[in-house]
């Protein structure tokens, strides 16, 4: 008999261990972070600045293309501006939607406007990886609708502060 109650309580606190727990969302509220981001076409890739006010944040990206050739050498700018929403935490994992635009300007006139889903990731409390895939529709500088390459993907880090 007593093996038996041994045997109950064993297997009681093995399910409870292994059993689920509450997990304690990451507060992203003030948070500053910069880092960097690479999207499947590199050339919105570049350096990335995020606050989250609360659960609702802000994204800013930079980034620099140059294109040499034989004949001339194009420069590319951007700047990207995204909303972004927490929608599902977990404690270490937050899962995100985005939308935004990116204006390139010198050489390359164009828009690009994107919708994304992404999951960052807490290595610590201040140093994340993240990674998101959504829609890319990009605008030409006369507002020509370019729908030739309609999927996105991206992958970055960030520091939080």
């Amino acid at each position: 008999m007593r093996r038996l109650q041994l045997a109950a309580l064993a297997l009681f606190a093995a399910a409870h261990l292994a059993g689920p727990a509450p997990a304690h969302a990451k507060n992203m509220s003030g948070r500053f972070a910069l880092g960097g981001e690479v999207a499947s076409n590199f050339v919105d890739s570049g350096l990335s600045f995020r606050y989250w006010v609360s659960d609702f944040g802000l994204q800013i990206m930079t980034s620099l293309g140059i294109n040499e050739t034989d004949d001339e050498t194009l420069a590319d700018l951007g700047l990207t501006l995204r909303g972004l929403a927490s929608i599902a935490r977990a404690q270490d994992t937050n899962l995100y939607v985005a939308a935004g635009i990116t204006l390139h300007v010198i050489d390359n006139d164009s828009q690009v406007l994107d919708a994304l889903v992404g999951v960052e990731h807490f290595l610590s409390d201040y140093f994340s990886v993240s990674g998101h895939v959504g829609l890319h529709v990009g605008l030409s500088g006369n507002l020509a609708l370019s729908l030739g390459r309609v999927s996105s993907w991206g992958s970055g880090f960030h520091f939080y502060f």
